[in-house]
């Protein structure tokens, strides 16, 4: 799988993002979203980190499989 694509998402449009137009994911560095925005994961009550993006917008990245 190769990512040479760069750009950003809507929603966090400060950071950069890495994408292959062939694959159904994006690739976001963790450490970069934790830098700009509140991330917790509670792998007690799912695998999947939460962001909150914005005051009315919480979104959560769960854990899939998917090969390109």
């Amino acid at each position: 799988m190769t990512y040479t694509n760069k750009g950003t998402l809507t929603v966090f449009d400060e950071l950069d993002c890495y994408y292959n137009p062939e694959c159904l994911v994006n690739i976001i560095s963790l450490d970069l979203l934790q830098e700009k925005y509140y991330t917790t994961f509670d792998s007690e009550k799912r695998n999947a980190f939460t962001v909150e993006a914005a005051d009315t917008l919480t979104i959560t990245f769960e854990e899939r499989t998917i090969l390109c």
